[in-house]
């Protein structure tokens, strides 16, 4: 039996350990309403949501990814605290509902065109009370195709089965896309499975002005998770967070 997308995609994760303890500096640096209330657009298959719910922090994910969404809604289903709807950005309808708005592990990327981008960032702004903060984590990849590397192969162990993943790149210079193909081959014989992740290709510049069109104040940019103040360091993840003023 072929694994689920999301059990692939969860045998390669990494524990969202740094993540959570960056986001709770961000919550204290930005002096947000504790415990807060979170929106987390393109949450996976929840990787979130248990270490956030044992914060105490109330989580509401959005994926359009059906498998994903699946796999997020068995988590929530075990807390008051969590829940998981389809969608993603460009779906968000709320207004003055959350304290922060996350778009982890690339999820905003996903947003192909500049337009896109804006629309979805006045939602982000319209969804946040007054002093909520949006977080954004993507890749830089003006940079990464500037320091391009081909990447490694990996391996992991599945419901006792050997599964390597394989990964491409094709860029699209016309439109501005990024896309990653990853592979995932089974020791076993069992079929292989393809996913397909397509992104925008954006700038910091970019973003920090659709930022502060959208009406974000307070702008800043990390260079990474372990981050303890503002940087401007760049490199291979764009990390921009901001508020929405009172």
């Amino acid at each position: 039996m072929t694994p689920r997308l999301s059990e692939l995609y969860m045998a390669f994760d990494s524990a969202p350990t740094r993540i959570v303890a960056f986001l709770q500096r961000l919550a204290e640096e930005y002096q947000l309403t504790q415990p807060p209330r979170v929106l987390d657009a393109g949450c996976g298959p929840g990787r979130l949501f248990h270490p956030l719910q044992r914060l105490h922090w109330d989580v509401a994910g959005m994926e359009p990814h059906p498998d994903f969404l699946a796999a997020a809604r068995e988590i929530a289903k075990e807390s008051r605290r969590l829940r998981a709807h389809p969608g993603g950005f460009q779906d968000i309808e709320d207004a003055n509902a959350f304290d922060l708005v996350l778009g982890i592990n690339s999820s905003f990327a996903h947003l192909i065109r500049p337009e896109e981008r804006a629309d979805a960032l006045r939602r982000v702004y319209r969804a946040l009370r007054p002093r909520g903060v949006v977080f954004l984590d993507l890749p830089d990849l003006p940079w990464i195709l500037s320091h391009y590397q081909p990447s490694r192969t990996l391996s992991s162990t599945l419901h006792g089965r050997e599964v390597t993943l394989h990964r491409r790149h094709d860029v699209d210079h016309r439109d501005a896309t990024f896309t990653t193909m990853d592979r995932y081959v089974f020791e076993d014989g069992t079929p292989s499975v393809e996913l397909a992740h397509v992104y925008g290709i954006s700038t910091p510049v970019e973003l920090r002005d659709l930022l502060a069109n959208a009406g974000f104040t307070r702008i800043r940019r990390y260079d990474s998770f372990d981050s303890r103040a503002p940087e401007r360091l760049g490199g291979a993840r764009i990390l921009l967070a901001a508020q929405r003023p009172t």
